[in-house]
C-alpha cells in the first residue's frame, strides 16, 4: 500500500472527535491544507498517509477548536471598568456599552481586537462571531493577522438620532454590501460576513427588511440581540402587542440562518416558536446570569433547539469558552434541581458539543468536530494535574479543563498556537499596545462611569 500525502500528522493522543467515532485512545489526524483527511487509531491512519510536519501529541487530548458565538471585541478593553453599581444600572448597553464603543478610533478598535484575538486563541478558541461592533473592516483586520476564523459584523443603530452610533437606515445597508464586497471569503475563506442586528429597540422594522434581503441575496447568515432585556419586552409588547420572539417570528426575521443570542426572556409560546422555527442560539452563561437572568436551556435542548456557546467579550471573563462551559452547566443545574429536583440539567456530553460542534451547525461551517472532510480547526491539550484522572473524558473537559491546558492551536490546517506561544502574532506586542490603550481610555472609561454613578 502506498502511503497518500498530508501536510500534517499529529498522532500519539487521545483523540475526543465531538462525532461517530466518539473518542479514540492512541488516536492519529491527518490534514492536507486546511482539511482533515483522515481520522483514527494511530497504526491504521499513519499506515495510510505520509505527511510534510508531524506532531507527536502522546500523552495529550485532541479536540476540535472551541467556537465562540458572540463575542465584542473591541468591549475587551472595559476589563475592570465595569462596577456592580453600574451593571445594576439598565440597560447597560444603552447607558455604557454604546457610548464607549462610539468614542473608539479604528486604530484602538484594531489593537482591541488583536488583543482579544491573542486571548481567544491561547484559551483555545478558534472561530467566533462578532456581535456587531463599529468599525468593522479593523476586526477583519485583526482576525486575519491573527488566523482566527471569525464572523464579521457592524454595529446597526438606525431609529433614534440622538443614539450614539446612529446611521440612516439606507447608509447602514450600503455599508454592509461594502463589508460583504470586502471581506466575506477572505483569508481564503477564513473570514466571513454575517449581518447583525444590534436590538430590536435600535433598528427599525424597515432595517431588518432590508438587511434581511441582503442575507439572502448574498447567502450569508444573521445574528441578533434578543430577548436579553425586560426594558425589551416592555417595549416590543407597546410597540407591537407582542414579545420580541413572537415578533421576529411573525415577521419572517427567525430561521435557521439566525444565530439569536441571550435569549433570557423567553416564555413557553415563544420556546415552541423556536422549535418550529430552527433558529440558532447563543447563549452567554456567565454575562447572563450576571446582569440578565436565567435561562431555559435544559428546555431548548429537549426540544430540540441548537444551542451554544459565547462569551459576550473580554469586558465580562476572560474568554475561556470552557469556563462559559461550566459556568452553563451549574446554572442550568440551579434551575432544574431547585425546581424539579433534577440534577441531570445540561450534560457533559451536550456541553462539550455546544462548545464544538453545534457551532458548526449554527455557522453552517464544517468545524466543531474531528471528521474527514471537516476544516482542520485543531486543538492539542496538555494533560495537568486537573486533568487527573479522567475515567469520563468529556465530562472532565467541561468540568475541569481551561486555558491553562491550551498547547497547540491549528486554524484551518495551520498551526497558529505551539508549546503554548502564539506564533501569528508578537504577543508581547500586543500586550503592550494594549496596556498602552488603556491609558489611552481611562479617562474616557472613567468619565463614563462617573456620569452615571453621581447623584441625579
Amino acid at each position: 500500500m502506498v502511503a497518500e500525502r498530508a501536510d500534517l500528522l499529529i498522532f500519539g493522543g487521545t483523540l475526543v472527535t465531538v462525532s461517530e467515532l466518539g473518542i479514540v485512545k492512541n488516536g492519529a489526524l491527518a490534514i492536507r491544507g486546511n482539511r482533515i483527511v483522515d481520522v483514527g487509531p494511530k497504526n491504521e491512519v499513519k499506515e495510510r498517509y505520509r505527511a510534510e510536519r508531524e506532531i507527536n501529541a502522546s500523552g495529550k487530548i485532541i479536540m476540535p477548536g472551541l467556537i465562540d458565538g458572540h463575542m465584542h471585541n473591541a468591549q475587551i478593553m472595559l476589563r475592570g471598568g465595569f462596577s456592580d453599581e453600574i451593571a445594576n444600572l439598565p440597560p447597560i448597553w444603552m447607558n455604557f456599552l454604546i457610548p464607549y464603543e462610539k468614542y473608539l478610533s479604528r486604530d484602538q478598535i484594531k489593537k482591541a481586537s488583536l488583543l482579544s484575538s491573542l486571548n481567544m486563541i491561547k484559551s483555545g478558541t478558534t472561530c467566533f462571531v462578532e456581535a456587531g461592533g463599529p468599525k468593522p473592516d479593523a476586526i477583519a483586520e485583526a482576525s486575519l493577522k491573527s488566523g482566527i476564523r471569525a464572523v464579521i459584523t457592524r454595529s446597526t443603530i438606525d431609529i433614534d438620532p440622538r443614539i450614539p452610533m446612529y446611521e440612516e437606515t439606507d447608509e447602514i445597508v450600503r455599508d454592509y454590501e461594502r463589508l460583504i464586497r470586502d471581506w466575506h471569503g477572505a483569508g481564503d475563506g477564513r473570514l466571513k460576513v454575517w449581518i447583525s442586528m444590534r436590538e430590536v429597540m435600535l433598528n427599525s422594522i424597515e432595517l431588518y427588511e432590508k438587511l434581511f434581503g441582503l442575507a439572502n441575496d448574498y447567502n450569508t447568515g444573521v445574528t441578533m440581540h434578543l430577548a436579553e432585556d425586560r426594558t425589551e419586552v416592555d417595549f416590543c409588547l407597546k410597540e407591537f402587542g407582542k414579545r420580541p420572539v413572537e415578533l421576529m417570528y411573525e415577521k419572517g426575521f427567525l430561521n435557521e440562518k439566525v444565530l439569536a443570542s441571550h435569549m433570557v426572556f423567553v416564555n413557553d409560546r415563544e420556546a415552541k416558536i423556536l422549535e418550529r422555527a430552527r433558529a440558532n442560539i447563543c447563549w452567554c452563561p456567565y454575562v447572563d446570569a450576571y446582569v440578565m437572568g436565567p435561562s431555559r436551556v435544559n428546555d431548548l435542548l429537549a426540544r430540540g433547539v441548537n444551542v451554544i456557546f459565547g462569551s459576550d467579550g473580554g469586558a465580562w471573563d476572560n474568554l475561556d469558552l470552557f469556563e462559559q462551559a461550566r459556568h452553563g452547566r451549574v446554572s442550568s443545574k440551579i434551575i432544574s434541581n431547585s425546581l424539579y429536583h433534577d440534577k441531570t440539567g445540561l450534560t457533559s456530553s451536550d456541553a462539550i458539543k455546544m462548545l464544538t460542534s453545534y457551532g458548526g451547525k449554527a455557522l453552517e461551517e464544517p468545524i466543531g468536530e474531528l471528521k474527514r472532510g471537516y476544516k482542520a480547526d485543531v486543538l492539542i491539550l496538555e494533560i495537568d494535574s486537573n486533568l487527573v484522572p479522567s475515567y469520563d473524558l468529556e465530562y472532565v473537559l467541561v468540568n475541569m479543563a481551561s486555558s491553562r491546558n491550551v498547547n497547540t492551536v491549528i486554524i484551518d490546517g495551520k498551526v497558529v498556537m505551539e508549546d503554548k506561544r502564539v506564533i501569528t502574532l508578537d504577543e508581547e506586542g500586543v500586550i503592550h499596545e494594549g496596556e498602552e490603550l488603556a491609558s489611552e481610555l481611562e479617562d474616557k472609561i472613567m468619565e463614563l462611569r462617573d456620569s452615571l454613578l453621581k447623584p441625579r
